[in-house]
């Protein structure tokens, strides 16, 4: 069976101690407090890149990266990009890490900064578009 590609992205940035290192707030939700920065990780998409066999796929992650509560009313843009293009490394180093039931061939990642105006005041926020191609370990 394939792996949950959410599992596998989540676990892969908890393992990446330059990414822990800033935040150990990472998984498929959004957290219950916002004081800290967090890192929210979703599928967007998941095609089968081979055929007829369902044995290769090409899952498209969004990574949302958000920065810590404002300091006296100054959002933390400056941390919330360190935090983001660690991610983004991280990401792209997929393909080179041992993973539990999966094998990663390839990872591409885009960087943009977004911020979140569902929050007031608007949180810094970068969202990062990730493209794997995988298989079952």
């Amino acid at each position: 069976m394939l792996p949950d590609v959410e599992v596998l992205v989540v676990a892969h940035l908890r393992d990446t101690s330059a990414v822990t290192a800033i935040t150990d707030r990472i998984g498929t939700e959004h957290p219950d407090d916002f004081t800290d920065p967090w890192v929210k990780v979703q599928t967007l998409d998941e095609q089968q890149a081979s055929r007829p066999a369902l044995h290769l796929v090409a899952p498209l992650v969004q990574v949302d990266v958000y920065a810590g509560a404002p300091v006296a009313g100054v959002p933390s843009k400056r941390e919330v990009s360190e935090l983001a293009r660690t991610v983004r490394e991280a990401l792209v180093a997929l393909p080179t890490g041992a993973h539990t039931g999966a094998v990663v061939t390839a990872a591409t990642a885009a960087l943009r900064p977004m911020p979140d105006t569902t929050f007031d005041p608007a949180r810094q926020r970068y969202i990062i578009t990730c493209s794997l191609t995988l298989h079952a370990a």
